[in-house]
């Protein structure tokens, strides 16, 4: 019989000449190699392998390596329809609200650094925080989003929207920007096209004069100190009132009354069609854009006419489909 020692070195002899020998006991249950077909090693154990091998059998790595280059294939594609779609998807993109607003702001602050003293000495890529703040604070003074009544803290009528009723001298109170406005239609909006449009997504760096300075500690604090100058004024932010109950029946008694009056056929399709809209939305509370895109398919009737259930697809912020009785 051998001794371990012998069946040692025949065991490392054999693997110093074979790189891919692999020892019984790993070797069993694999699929064996086909001797009337050519092999080939793999690129990462070498083992060996038929010619047209996609997965090592021995190390089940990819064949993809080992292989002189992937196969070369081709399509027919059409770009006259490709360009067309491309074209549609811009053209619907730059119509939208958010879009259009984008660009107002970016026109607005362009104007306004041209406009200043020196002829036109900064730009957008140029403009520096000090810039943006001389922005904001001519926005403050006579921009044309001025209708925030702001009343200085020892006037009598702060917390009123009545500019009239002041108890100080002529011109310490005044119309704003309200806060929430400039920092959502131009601080934000304009960060942004510095972000996204000039690949500027940095900070503002006070020491190397780079950056979005829209983002710097400058702007910061201005939007803080009108924050407070208007909280101290007692400015809230305005919200749509609420419709209630009765007033929806004081809405709709008139439209019954002219459709059950009306013999035309337009006006009582068009009566009834805003009779419905506004109990609709006085049922679901769903914003009038959304109303708007309900489609009939999407509108079923329950038995014995006792309601209607609506699938209404399209949400403010992508919300899932909801459903309202």
């Amino acid at each position: 019989m051998r001794t371990i020692t012998a069946i040692l070195e025949d065991l490392l002899a054999r693997t110093q000449a074979d790189k891919t020998y692999i020892p019984r006991s790993r070797a069993q249950g694999l699929v064996t190699v086909s001797s009337t077909r050519a092999r080939v090693l793999c690129p990462s154990c070498h083992g060996e392998n038929d010619d047209s091998f996609r997965h090592c059998q021995w190390c089940a790595a990819s064949s993809d390596s080992s292989r002189e280059g992937p196969t070369t294939r081709t399509m027919l594609i059409d770009e006259e329809a490709l360009s067309e779609r491309r074209s549609q998807f811009q053209t619907v993109m730059s119509s939208r609200a958010s879009a259009k607003s984008k660009v107002a702001s970016t026109s607005l602050f362009g104007t306004f650094l041209t406009s200043r003293a020196g002829g036109g000495a900064r730009t957008l890529e140029t403009a520096q925080p000090e810039d943006v703040l001389d922005f904001l604070c001519w926005l403050d003074s006579c921009g044309s989003g001025r209708r925030t009544i702001v009343h200085v803290r020892d006037c009598s009528a702060v917390g009123t929207t009545n500019l009239k009723a002041c108890s100080t001298t002529p011109g310490e109170c005044t119309l704003r920007y309200a806060h929430d406005s400039i920092r959502s239609n131009h601080v934000s909006r304009l960060a942004g096209v510095y972000e996204k449009d000039l690949g500027i997504t940095t900070v503002w760096n006070t020491a190397l004069k780079n950056g979005n300075p829209f983002r710097s500690d400058l702007v910061t604090k201005y939007m803080a100190f009108t924050r407070e100058e208007q909280k101290k004024a007692g400015v809230s932010v305005k919200q749509a009132p609420v419709l209630l109950q009765e007033n929806l029946a004081t809405v709709i008694a008139p439209m019954r009354i002219t459709l059950q009056g009306s013999t035309d056929p337009l006006v009582r399709a068009t009566v009834a069609r805003d009779i419905a809209v506004f109990t609709v939305a006085f049922s679901t509370t769903k914003r009038g854009d959304e109303l708007t895109r309900t489609l009939i398919q999407r509108i079923l009737r329950l038995p014995n006419r006792s309601g209607l259930l609506f699938n209404f697809q399209w949400g403010k912020w992508g919300r899932p489909p909801t459903t309202y009785y």
